[in-house]
């Protein structure tokens, strides 16, 4: 039997199958308002689903990626903070251009889970497995992230908080399923002070604290064989922008000169970008060619071989020594170290 609505005044005297429809209809309706982050599809968790207004100026494709700006709803007043108090958050997203500096982290972004058109609000993951389309570099990628110049879609690389899980063979734009965020680890945030764009393996020395807990500013080196200085990871860095890194042991360092060598010694020079060789702070572990020379290296602390090229002159009681590479060849000019003779 159907279940039919009952007007005013009119005797009221449900069924048992009709009250027990109704009970379950609106302890099923109470159950998705208040799990509605943790909404599911049939046979697979879809956890980390929030509301978002698309405020990037264009609609949006599915599966594209923005960036959280801010809250719409904010407890400034009591009538929006009871809304915020008893609502569902719904995130402000926009284009990675448009977020301002202060609110730009690497993981407060959001793939689309449904077409959304500027302005209007809909489902977006936060966090979890979702399909997406990446720009794929290199196919033995394994990782992406968020591409701030193309904001709709990530690129490939080999680390980033996106694990791809798996994506279609091939380069150029590919469909994947990743897992996001990931390594979310402490990390150390960089301000670029140095008046130029730093990019991808640039040497940067750190030059001050930037006025906050895990915070600094870097620039190019002032020197030679300067030991402050980290390996820049990532997309261009305009001048007075802020991006995460995370220092390991063994960092990538654009180089100035090709040739080397496991073993090898590279430091910095005096305004350059790029480590050379025989200097002293960074050991070669290996090296690469990518549209430029770039050594992995880890710092040591140990300088350059030192290697005498020529026996102690007993009359001054002095020797003659140069720095010398890994092939044994002797590099620069020659200088003299006093020699204490015996008694």
């Amino acid at each position: 039997m159907p279940l039919k609505k009952v007007a005013n005044g009119q005797p009221f005297r449900p069924r048992a199958e009709d009250w027990n429809a109704f009970v379950d209809a609106a302890l099923d309706h109470r159950q998705r308002a208040n799990s509605f982050g943790a909404c599911s599809l049939p046979g697979t968790s879809r956890q980390g689903i929030v509301l978002v207004r698309n405020q990037s100026g264009a609609d949006q494709t599915q599966f594209s990626v923005l960036w959280i700006d801010n809250l719409a709803i904010r407890p400034d007043d009591a009538a929006s903070e009871q809304r915020f108090r008893t609502q569902a958050p719904v995130f402000d997203v926009k284009l990675h251009a448009d977020i301002t500096v202060a609110n730009r982290h690497e993981c407060r972004y959001v793939v689309l889970q449904e077409p959304l058109k500027d302005g209007k609000v809909g489902l977006a993951m936060l966090f979890g497995v979702t399909p997406v389309k990446i720009d794929v570099a290199l196919d033995a990628h394994d990782y992406a992230e968020p591409n701030p110049a193309l904001a709709a879609r990530p690129r490939s690389a080999w680390s980033g908080s996106c694990r791809i899980l798996w994506k279609q063979p091939g380069t150029g734009q590919k469909w994947a399923v990743v897992h996001f965020p990931v390594n979310d680890a402490p990390r150390l945030l960089i301000e670029n002070a140095s008046g130029e764009t730093i990019r991808d393996g640039y040497a940067c020395m750190i030059d001050a604290s930037a006025g906050e807990p895990w915070k600094v500013r870097v620039k190019k080196p002032t020197a030679d064989s300067r030991l402050q200085v980290i390996a820049y990871t990532g997309p261009d860095l305009l001048n007075g922008e802020t991006a995460a890194q995370r220092i390991g042991d063994v960092m990538r360092f654009r180089v100035d000169v090709s040739g080397l060598a496991p073993g090898d010694f590279i430091g910095t020079r005096n305004g350059s970008w790029s480590l050379t060789s025989n200097r002293f702070g960074f050991l070669v572990l290996g090296t690469e060619y990518a549209s430029g020379y770039y050594a992995y290296a880890r710092y040591s602390g140990v300088p350059p071989v030192l290697k005498a090229v020529s026996d102690e002159n007993t009359y001054s009681h002095t020797i003659s020594v140069r720095h010398v590479n890994s092939g044994g060849g002797t590099v620069g000019s020659s200088f003299t170290l006093d020699v204490i003779p015996e008694a």
